[in-house]
């Protein structure tokens, strides 16, 4: 049992920043009638916070690790749907600006967590080859 819950994780936190960030965005706009790209948006956000709690719940490096990638791509896909929202003009752009930035931000942090996970893996590879020589 991991004494660490997930809510502690500072990529967590900031995910949720995100998320609310967004959902507060996309209330507040139409998105010019295009209610797909804001769900979307939507979704994508809820999914990346979602993402990385569940992995970090899962407690094993192999499925953290799956999670964190999925999470990774969720904020690729993020990025890509607000360079369409920031090019239509469905928000002020220092609101573009602000999600652009956590999300950046966010992609950092996850990218940390994924070499630090990729690095646990390889030494706990490591360490079962000295087992097995002995």
């Amino acid at each position: 049992m991991n004494p660490y819950s997930y809510e502690e994780e500072m990529a967590w936190r900031k995910s949720r920043e995100l998320a609310w960030e967004i959902f507060g965005v996309t209330a507040a706009s139409d998105f010019g009638g295009d209610g797909q790209l804001k769900n979307e948006i939507r979704t994508a956000s809820f999914a990346i916070m979602g993402n990385l709690a569940e992995g970090f719940e899962r407690g094993l490096v192999p499925e953290f690790s799956h999670y964190l990638t999925t999470a990774k791509q969720h904020l690729a896909r993020l990025g890509q749907q607000m360079q369409a929202v920031e090019r239509a003009k469905y928000l002020e752009q220092v609101l573009c600006h602000r999600i652009n930035f956590l999300v950046e931000d966010l992609g950092f942090l996850v990218s940390s967590l994924m070499t630090h996970v990729h690095a646990s893996r390889i030494s706990l590879d490591v360490e079962s080859e000295v087992l097995e020589e002995v």
